[in-house]
């Protein structure tokens, strides 16, 4: 016990700023929102306007299928919009720290030198879960304590305590699940993988079933989140579900651990080929060949998501078909125009989303200049007759060509299972669009992305922050209210609405300026600079 609360202490310093961050932006964002809502939606008319947005299907895909009850008060509505949306957030940022306490230690060698000493082989992953289990139950208490604070109208004390505890246990359950996972990887990357894939699929389950049928959301974890019928009925079931499969988890990671050698995983290893191919013969093709399986991992990832997203696309359309009056009103081609237009701008919803992802994805990539400078990966290459700038451009090269086959990817997907799902096919052109537009945004923030490798090495983490301010300001205010203005925070706020609205010539002119310039300070600074340092 002595050496899992040492080695607590030792992953908390660790991830401390990490920690930090997170709980600022969580905590912070979340009692904003609690805050705000009684002067936003205070009358019934308010709370019956923006309810009936909530229940459209575009707005079920996002947020969750709830019931009706829930959006007819004001806690109700906070709870709708925020329960998937803070669940994601709060997955991450577990996930992150699962991976940081298990499987990032042992690639670095750090547990190796922790296990030489008389240390109990289960004691490092404890600690991890110990980690896991106060950084939720600290997160919730402050979920709790900012609703008790902002007296929501119509909330009361168990809804409170159920939001809180709901948005906490989700989190930890991945969080477990992530622990166990590492236990069955090989290394970091695999780990990454594996949670990822898992949380994608739980929340495409969630997404087809909450428009579809949302009885069938009991399938997911993620869409045990809409059944707790916060502030209506206060249902614990599904915070006892996410408990249960949390203590599963860690149990079974707490066996596993003690029945695998260091730096092996129960997966088996896929041996490597005895010659080496051509392109390992210059940087740009070793680098595309290290991170080739991420691509495409990534490229179906991304080509499922869009298909699903697709996949909707009737259900989003006909919704003007629901009332017979629209379709008397306006008539038959009229009515078609206007299920278009619906349909557009969903379109021009999702490509924030599909920007979000293509842009990690990316960074990722051009990240791993650092992440291998801090391991000695690349002494070998800095060893030999090639320059810093043709290295530095190999790896932002293949994080471009990444996040473009990710944009591509998502779009084709959209298009493909909305052709066969429209009994009225839109014109492709508007997908080419949104997708030609979309990769200059992609762009421009992955020329931030080089910028900071070059010029502030230990400052990357700016453009995740930078990112979420984004699509925070595109995806999430425009919902409440805010100013327009919120979405020219960021760049995916520049599109005009793409393809609803066309890219105005100055937007256009300025992201390339950004992304000429910051491309080439980024490549001058990492020329000037010293290896794991900055200027």
């Amino acid at each position: 016990m002595k050496a899992v609360s040492f080695l607590f202490v030792t992953n908390l310093k660790q991830n401390r700023y990490l920690l930090l961050v997170w709980v600022i932006v969580l905590a912070g964002l979340f009692g904003a929102m609690a805050f705000y809502f009684n002067s936003l939606f205070g009358t019934q008319a308010e709370i019956d306007s923006i309810g009936e947005t909530m229940r459209s299907p575009a707005m079920v895909s996002m947020f969750g299928a709830f019931p009706a009850e829930q959006f007819k008060t004001t806690a109700g509505l906070l709870s709708g919009m925020l329960t998937v949306f803070m669940g994601i957030f709060m997955i991450i940022l577990n996930i992150q720290l699962a991976v940081n306490g298990t499987r990032k230690q042992e690639d670095s060698g750090l547990l190796e030198l922790v296990r030489s000493r008389a240390v109990a082989r289960r004691a490092p992953t404890s600690a991890a879960i110990l980690l896991l289990i106060v950084t939720n139950g600290l997160l919730g208490f402050l979920y709790f304590g900012l609703l008790q604070l902002a007296n929501l109208q119509d909330a009361n004390l168990g809804g409170n305590s159920l939001f809180a505890a709901l948005l906490a246990s989700a989190g930890l359950m991945f969080g477990l699940l992530t622990v166990l996972l590492a236990q069955i990887a090989n290394d970091t990357r695999q780990t990454y993988l594996l949670s990822y894939l898992i949380f994608g699929v739980c929340y495409l389950i969630r997404m087809l079933t909450d428009v579809t049928d949302p009885n069938l959301s009991w399938f997911s974890p993620l869409g045990w989140l809409t059944k707790a019928e916060i502030y209506v009925g206060n249902r614990w079931l599904p915070v006892l579900l996410l408990l249960v499969v949390t203590i599963i988890c860690g149990s079974l990671a707490l066996v596993l651990v003690g029945h695998r050698d260091l730096d092996r995983g129960l997966l088996p290893e896929r041996r490597g080929r005895k010659h080496g191919g051509i392109l390992l013969k210059n940087p740009l093709g070793l680098i595309l060949q290290m991170e080739r399986n991420m691509i495409i991992g990534w490229g179906i990832g991304m080509l499922v998501l869009g298909a699903a997203y697709g996949s909707v696309f009737n259900s989003i359309g006909d919704i003007l078909k629901i009332n017979p009056t629209y379709e008397q009103v306006l008539g038959v081609d009229a009515l078609h125009t206007a299920n278009e237009m619906i349909i557009l701008n969903y379109v021009n919803l999702l490509a924030i989303i599909f920007c979000l992802l293509a842009v990690v994805c990316g960074g990722m990539i051009l990240y791993n200049l650092k992440k291998h400078e801090e391991k000695g990966y690349l002494e070998i290459i800095h060893a030999k007759a090639v320059s810093r700038s043709k290295l530095f451009f190999s790896y932002y090269s293949v994080a471009v060509l990444a996040g473009l086959i990710c944009l591509a990817a998502a779009v084709l997907g959209m298009a493909l299972a909305g052709r066969f799902t429209l009994d009225q096919a839109i014109d492709q052109g508007y997908f080419w669009q949104t997708l030609g537009v979309n990769s200059l945004v992609v762009i421009t923030f992955l020329s931030l992305a080089a910028f900071l490798v070059g010029i502030l090495p230990k400052l990357i983490s700016l453009l995740w922050g930078y990112l979420m301010m984004g699509f925070i300001g595109c995806y999430f205010l425009p919902l409440l209210d805010f100013s327009d203005n919120w979405r020219k925070i960021s760049p995916l706020g520049w599109t005009d609405k793409v393809p609803v609205g066309s890219l105005s010539r100055h937007w256009f002119i300025l992201m390339i300026l950004l992304t000429v310039s910051l491309t080439i300070v980024g490549m001058i600074g990492y020329n000037k600079r010293d290896i794991q340092g900055g200027i």
